[in-house]
């Protein structure tokens, strides 16, 4: 590849397919062992990189289909901008993620690293952006262009056409039913092979014990004779490089045989040709010619990002930190393979300044900003702030021989959270780790790294776990938290133990350090949430708001977000159920199962017209009250559950007698069955008669009648039920150590 500057001009043309490959080939060489392959690169021709301050990819679906669309349709795709670099060691990164050095000159690319990724998807197909950029030929008409669909190893099926967004649990149920006709399960190490085990090129899927082919599977809805790899196409097409129409047709008839029509291949032919003479265009920037030299790319970076897609506060940190230290990436990667996905990339950098900050200043317990970032890091007066980063982070972390205080820290924290067959009612589900805030993981990561050779686990285990399922629902100021959080755990630096309690009672406090709510004793908590029995449904102001005016804040958040509490209420549930569901990998996955009303929402909150004619025996005043409160008492924690995707689609509006075949038993001791049932779905054995008192079994939902007794049954059951819920919570999770002696019970 010459040298599109060569001739001393900073902004040029290039052809779009020379710029693709240009790419492509310094990707493969960046990533080759060999440093043979020097040789193909020189000051005349030189290399393209990505300077680990670029972003790892962030487009979405959609937007790769639009890049290439507007290339179908002949439509410029914006400026390139490149930096000069001159001969001499510097870091690049993959777009494989690796960071590697590379003593060849050449550019980096500064701005188009988006663009430049989906190109390569059509063009080249690299593995590593585990997606597949496909073309649907079954339209014959000569005026439409080509069909594009996109497929990923988190969606193997693909997405929407029309908007981009994931396929829905039917159309995906069907994709896979397609490739299992005949009861041909797929299968992977001896079990049914998770949908996105069927993307990879690598894995061993088999069928009828053969391998299993194609990978990646086909998109759904695209035909097997009329859907093909857009690389595989362009790259036959781009071969014999043909002249006409007729040629073109028989070019692309080599990778999509006879099925697909002629006007169709032409409509692509006339696409390739359009794609063959589109140019892009360059600019190059060079750092000597900048006020402060290469400092300044820092700030250009910036500005050129905010006329795309906006860079945040934590990505300009971020991006700071690759600048100075670019093995913060394979860090990054460490922590990911060692501990899973537990936070952004931006997220566990920001951790590691955030920790480096407070060990260096008493009261430096928040986030420098991205000024004060920027200029402590050139600052010759912080040494012990970029040493501490250092030990956090240290060069070689990408090896096993160094892994750094902050993979440790990560590690021990998962471990500590994570399932342990010891651990009883003390673990947190995967799914819920990853929903935890970023300030939380902060939290218990600084801790960790002051406190590596804590002595008693088991204790620590259990005062994490507890305090970290407090914070996910009481907190409601996390970054306060975290400044108070921080100044706690420095206070507690000789005592081995975490500070779960110390932190309570600072966080539940008044004043300014105020930032949770308190917990109170279930006793209390169910006293407070259970009315008298009425048939008279109560609204969200009744409910929770007393005679002085002040609102029940626990009470409230349990009943309208205790649902983010399920995965834990059901963790043996998700457990046991999902056992291939691992939402800590390194994949865009949907979570497996879906929040499901136990009396479903058409049941109680269908449209008005249709619930008012199912209303019988009932005075007025009733009657506005289930129009004004069918949400607040339908909608409430009591009345969810957590149930796999499939059956929940199924039962859609069954009774809930029928999706909980447990309620028509009687009082007395539950069979062996039904307490398993009940065990799933976090559901009370004593409360099985009130919610009988609902059920309509085998009904259709216009058949289910509201009468005053059935109106006061529901309201009881899902206050019960929110209430022995908290119960759970609050005395499985031993809570009582913490709030005992503080209220009434």
């Amino acid at each position: 590849m010459r040298d599109p500057f060569c001739d001393g001009k900073t902004i040029t043309g290039m052809p779009l397919l020379e710029m693709i490959d240009w790419v492509a080939e310094s990707d493969k060489f960046l990533r080759s062992e060999d440093s043979a392959g020097d040789s193909l690169f020189s000051q005349d021709n030189p290399i393209i990189g990505l300077p680990p301050i670029q972003r790892s990819s962030v487009w979405r679906p959609r937007q790769i289909v639009d890049l290439w669309n507007s290339l179908m349709r002949g439509l410029p795709i914006g400026l390139f901008y490149l930096v000069k670099q001159n001969q001499g060691e510097r870091p690049v990164v993959t777009h494989a993620g690796k960071t590697k050095r590379t003593e060849s000159s050449g550019y980096d690319l500064l701005d188009g690293q988006q663009r430049i990724r989906a190109l390569l998807l059509g063009a080249t197909d690299i593995s590593e952006e585990r997606r597949c950029l496909w073309v649907d030929l079954s339209k014959n008409e000569e005026s439409q262009l080509p069909l594009l669909r996109i497929t990923s190893k988190g969606q193997p099926f693909g997405y929407d056409t029309k908007t981009g967004i994931k396929l829905g649990l039917e159309e995906r149920k069907r994709a896979r039913e397609n490739l299992e006709k005949d009861g041909k399960l797929l299968r992977k190490d001896g079990k049914r092979a998770a949908d996105r085990d069927l993307f990879d090129f690598d894995e061993d899927v088999t069928q009828n014990g053969e391998v299993f082919r194609p990978r990646p599977p086909l998109p759904y809805g695209g035909g097997a004779n009329y859907t093909f790899k857009l690389c595989d196409l362009l790259t036959a097409w781009r071969k014999r490089c043909p002249s006409s129409s007729a040629e073109g047709v028989d070019v692309l008839r080599t990778v999509a045989g006879n099925e697909p029509g002629r006007g169709a291949l032409i409509r692509l032919h006339q696409v390739f040709e359009r794609i063959r003479n589109a140019e892009v265009a360059l600019l190059c920037v060079n750092p000597v010619n900048f006020l402060h030299g290469r400092e300044d790319l820092l700030p250009l970076f910036d500005r050129i990002g905010a006329g795309g897609t906006p860079l945040s506060a934590d990505e300009r940190l971020y991006s700071i930190y690759k600048y100075r230290y670019p093995y913060i990436r394979d860090a990054v990667n460490k922590i990911y393979e060692q501990a899973g996905r537990v936070l952004s990339p931006t997220k566990i950098a920001a951790t590691a300044i955030r920790i480096a900050y407070a060990q260096t200043g008493k009261d430096r317990n928040d986030m420098p900003d991205v000024a004060a970032f920027s200029m402590m890091m050139r600052d010759e007066q912080e040494r012990e702030f970029k040493a501490r980063l250092r030990l956090l982070v240290p060069p070689d972390a990408q090896g096993e021989s160094t892994p750094g205080i902050l993979l440790a820290s990560f590690k021990t924290i998962k471990n500590l959270l994570s399932y342990n067959g010891e651990a009883g009612h003390f673990w947190i589900p995967d799914v819920l780790l990853a929903s935890l805030s970023p300030e939380l993981w902060q939290v218990l990561t600084f801790w960790a790294v002051t406190h590596l050779e804590a002595k008693n686990l088991v204790q620590t285990r259990e005062e994490m776990v507890r305090f970290a399922l407090f914070w996910h629902l009481c907190v409601f100021k996390n970054e306060k938290a975290a400044l108070g959080a921080f100044a706690v755990i420095k206070e507690s630096e000789g005592d081995s133990d975490f500070p779960g309690e110390a932190l309570y009672r600072r966080f539940i406090g008044n004043g300014e350090h105020r930032c949770a709510h308190e917990l109170i004793a279930s006793e209390k908590f169910r006293r407070e949430l259970c009315t008298a029995e009425s048939s008279a449904w109560k609204s969200d102001i009744e409910r929770f708001v007393d005679d002085h005016g002040n609102r029940k804040v626990l009470l409230s958040d349990w009943w309208w977000n205790g649902r983010k509490m399920l995965p834990w209420l059901q963790r043996d549930y998700i457990r046991h159920t999902f056992p291939d569901y691992v939402p800590l990998d390194d994949h865009e996955d949907d979570v497996p199962y879906d929040i499901d009303h136990l009396c479903p929402a058409k049941d109680w909150g269908d449209d008005w017209r249709n619930l008012r004619n199912r209303l019988v025996g009932l005075d007025q005043n009733l009657i506005d009250r289930v129009y004004r409160c069918k949400s607040v008492v339908g909608g409430g924690v009591g009345n969810l559950r957590l149930i796999e995707f499939s059956q929940n689609r199924k039962d859609q509006d069954d009774d809930v007698s029928d999706k909980m075949q447990c309620i028509l038993g009687d009082d007395q001791l539950p069979q062996v069955a039904h307490a398993e049932e009940m065990a799933k779905f976090a559901f009370a054995p004593e409360h099985r008669g009130v919610w009988k008192k609902i059920a309509c079994p085998g009904s259709d939902v216009a058949d289910r009648k509201w009468d005053e007794p059935r109106l006061e049954a529901f309201q009881e059951a899902v206050e019960l039920r929110a209430a022995w819920l908290y119960e759970r919570f609050y005395q499985d999770l031993d809570y009582e150590q913490w709030t005992n002696g503080k209220q009434d019970s």
